[in-house]
Formats: C-alpha cells, sequence, structure tokens
C-alpha cells in the first residue's frame, strides 16, 4: 500500500494543485528562515556591549550627552501594544535631522540615551530610533515599570551615577520633559530642555520644577531651552551649541 502511494506521489503532475501548494510552503519556510537568520545573525550591538566597546578603546572620558525623548516615545506609536503594533514607529519633530547631526557628534562626544520605559520595550525604543534615522546609540531602559514621575526621576539619577561609576565624563543632556531637565541641571549636566514653540505647556511646568526646587534649597539648575519649531534645524543648533561649549547662547528663561 506504501508502495501504490508513493508510486502515486512521483506520478503527480508538477503542474497539480496539490504540487502548487507544497511548493508555496516549502518556499513560504524558506522566506521565514531567511528574515530569522537576517533578525537573529546580523543584529546591531547591544547597549552592553556599546558600552564596553567604549570603556574598553578608553572613550568614556569623552563629553558625554544624554538623550532623554521620553515625551517624544509616549506618542511616537512604540508602547508595545496593539496601536504600536498596527502604526509602528512614528517619526519624531523632535528628532528631524538627529540623524544627519549625531554621527557627527560622535566623533568627538558620546551619546547616551536614557530612558524610563521598561526593558521589555528596548528593541521598540531602537526601531524608534532607527526610523529618525538614529543608530548604534546605547539605550538604558528600566528593569521596571515606574509609574511616577518622582521614581522616574530617581531612576535617572540611579543611572547617571552608575555611569559616572565607570569613567563616563557627563557633559550636557537633552530632554522634552521639565522634571528631566531640572534633574539633569541638578546633577551638574548641561540642561537642554527641548519646547515646540512659545506657548508650550512644559514652559509653566518647568517653571513651577523649578520653583519647587528653589524652595527646597536645592542648587539653582542654569539650563537653556531651545524652540524646535524655529526656522533654523533644531540639531544644528544644538550641533553648534555642544561645539562651542555653549558660548553665546541665551539661558533659561530666554528661548534659543
Amino acid at each position: 500500500m506504501a508502495e501504490i502511494d508513493q508510486a502515486e506521489h512521483e506520478a503527480r503532475p508538477l503542474a497539480s494543485t496539490g504540487r502548487k501548494i507544497e511548493l508555496a510552503v516549502v518556499l513560504l519556510l524558506l522566506c521565514a528562515g531567511a528574515v530569522w537568520l537576517l533578525a537573529n545573525g546580523c543584529k546591531d550591538p547591544t547597549t552592553e556591549e556599546l558600552l564596553a566597546w567604549e570603556i574598553d578603546k578608553g572613550l568614556q572620558g569623552r563629553p558625554t550627552v544624554i538623550l532623554d525623548l521620553d515625551a517624544n516615545l509616549r506618542h511616537s506609536g512604540t508602547g508595545g501594544g496593539l496601536m504600536g503594533m498596527v502604526a509602528g514607529p512614528r517619526a519624531s519633530p523632535v528628532l528631524a535631522g538627529a540623524g544627519e547631526v549625531i554621527p557627527g557628534l560622535r566623533e568627538k562626544l558620546n551619546v547616551v540615551m536614557l530612558t524610563a520605559r521598561p526593558v521589555q520595550y528596548g528593541n521598540a525604543t531602537n526601531m524608534w530610533l532607527e526610523a529618525n534615522g538614529v543608530s548604534l546609540v546605547p539605550v538604558l531602559c528600566a528593569e521596571r515599570p515606574l509609574s511616577s514621575l518622582e521614581a522616574q526621576a530617581e531612576y535617572k539619577r540611579e543611572r547617571l551615577a552608575e555611569l559616572r561609576g565607570l569613567g563616563f565624563n557627563l557633559h550636557a543632556s537633552v530632554a522634552d520633559r521639565p522634571m528631566e531637565a531640572v534633574v539633569y541641571a541638578q546633577e551638574g549636566l548641561v540642561s537642554c530642555f527641548i519646547i515646540a514653540g512659545a506657548h508650550d505647556p512644559g514652559l509653566k511646568r518647568l517653571r513651577r520644577r523649578l520653583e519647587d526646587a528653589e524652595a527646597k534649597g536645592q542648587e539653582e539648575a542654569v539650563l537653556y531651552v531651545f524652540d524646535a519649531t524655529s526656522e533654523e534645524p533644531l540639531w544644528d543648533r544644538l550641533a553648534e551649541a555642544l561645539d562651542k561649549g555653549f558660548e553665546g547662547l541665551k539661558p533659561y528663561p530666554l528661548v534659543n
């Protein structure tokens, strides 16, 4: 009986519907295997590998710039839920032009992204950066979800301390939430706060944060506000500010 079935199988013409289905399945499996190899066999370096490379080369002593763009991340379609999966990572106006500028910055500076997003969203965050033309930037994520702004601020202070412990020279930060802008300034970084126009509500929240810090007797924060809607591209201005040591810029409450 088995010999008859084998004979029928061998005699089945290639043009038959059954053979077409078999060939389609085989091709589908081959394509799936190729995609898996592409995704798993040619991965970009991990955050740990990038940081280890900088330490191994003695580059951690160079000025380090912290990117903290959690406000944009929250509205970028990278939340990991159904809508994020359907929409995919969306480009961010705040990062427009960053892909052309950051590679040049990395010739002289270290660039590290710090986010309060939990580590399970690390891949989505990398996809968001790549959608904005930014690649090979270490992304430091939280080990667990952090629900309150205070917990997120404390987590970021701890990560800054860890980087300093590894010898990283923390020089400046770019943030789009008032809380982080104040935290980085208090931690001794040159803090750049990004707004979207003169009526951005973040300006009022920033003032309240600074007033609260002053009331608690904390050190006065020195920071710079950059308007992302200005005619001159934001990242060209940030790159120039970093290159010239922020010389000639107007400190808060003025806007650059």
